[in-house]
């Protein structure tokens, strides 16, 4: 008997040992499988490089494991060009039959909604015990940029753009989710702001740019096209050399003509078929010449006082250094 009791009070105390002890490692347990699906799982992982693109910290979601960069234009991949998501939700979060996951995120992206999905594999575990990940398919994407007329242009804070390919796509290598703020603004053309999103690893988003002719530019035109009429208005000949008038007189001529603008052509651009050159269309104008002339039929004296219609067109280039090039097309 007094054995018997001996041994249910040992049970009794291995017990009191156990049972704490078993809680605590199912409690522990629960815990591991817990942050295994939340802070250490997939959607974990996807939202933890989501939050870093948001914010801004641009290297951080570079360092991200699995975010691999091929060759190619690294010039938006800087903070001050990126815009990134805020407000990020795991809504699908897949096993796959290989082990990996497949992640859906929705998110508000520069005040629109989005998504993106990516594929994720597991990349060993943390202590032993917590799972670590990687992506499998790198978030990385391409914007490519067409700049008609010209090849430069400013996304968000970066001013960018390559001189070969003026005209061109020009691909950019982007971090997915990313929104970006494209505009020109240079000395004598401007585009207004246009928003690209770019939301699936792997894919190309295109986007075109299209500055307009400033103020700036179509008075420096006019200015100069004006001084070079002007200045072949003082030629006293009745065909100006590199000049878009002149005129032939059956009388003779007493004295030197005299040549005065009566209208300058008033100027507007056009983008030419050559990138980078713009056009002034035909347009018309007025001269006026003035001479003494003798009839060569009766001798008569008279004044020669008439106006001379005629066209300009140019080609109008702007240099590297933002001079211009005016070539006339007559």
């Amino acid at each position: 008997m007094q054995r018997t009791r001996g041994m249910t009070a040992r049970r009794r105390a291995l017990l009191r040992v156990l049972v704490p002890t078993l809680a605590l490692l199912l409690a522990m347990t629960g815990s591991v499988v817990a942050l295994n699906a939340t802070v250490y799982g997939a959607g974990g992982f996807v939202r933890a490089y989501l939050d870093a693109l948001g914010r801004g910290s641009v290297d951080e979601a570079l360092g991200t494991a699995g975010v691999d960069l091929p060759e190619g234009d690294r010039a938006l991949l800087t903070a001050a060009a990126v815009t990134g998501p805020q407000d990020v939700r795991i809504t699908a979060d897949e096993a796959l039959d290989d082990g990996g996951h497949r992640v859906t995120a929705e998110y508000d992206l520069e005040g629109e909604p989005g998504s993106s999905t990516f594929v994720l594999e597991r990349d060993g575990s943390r202590f032993g015990v917590f799972a670590e990940w990687r992506f499998a398919q790198s978030p990385v994407a391409t914007l490519a940029v067409q700049v008609l007329g010209d090849y430069r242009f400013q996304a968000g804070g970066i001013a960018t753009g390559d001189p070969a390919a003026i005209g061109q796509l020009q691909p950019y290598l982007t971090l997915v989710p990313s929104a970006y703020e494209l505009y020109h603004r240079t000395t004598y053309l401007a585009a207004g702001e246009q928003w690209a999103h770019v939301l699936e690893p792997g894919t190309e988003v295109a986007a075109v740019i299209e500055p307009k002719p400033t103020e700036h530019f179509l008075g420096e035109v006019q200015g100069q096209v004006d001084e070079h009429l002007d200045t072949c208005a003082e030629q006293t000949v009745l065909f100006p050399t590199g000049c878009p008038f002149g005129t032939a007189i059956d009388d003779r001529v007493l004295d030197l003509p005299a040549w005065s603008i009566d209208a300058h052509p008033r100027i507007t651009l056009e983008r030419a078929e050559v990138p980078g050159v713009w056009r002034v269309p035909a347009t018309a104008a007025k001269a006026r010449i003035q001479a003494r002339v003798q009839s060569i039929f009766d001798g008569g004296i008279r004044d020669l006082d008439e106006e001379r219609p005629f066209t300009v067109a140019y080609d109008v280039t702007i240099r590297a250094d933002d001079s211009l090039l005016i070539s006339a097309l007559y």
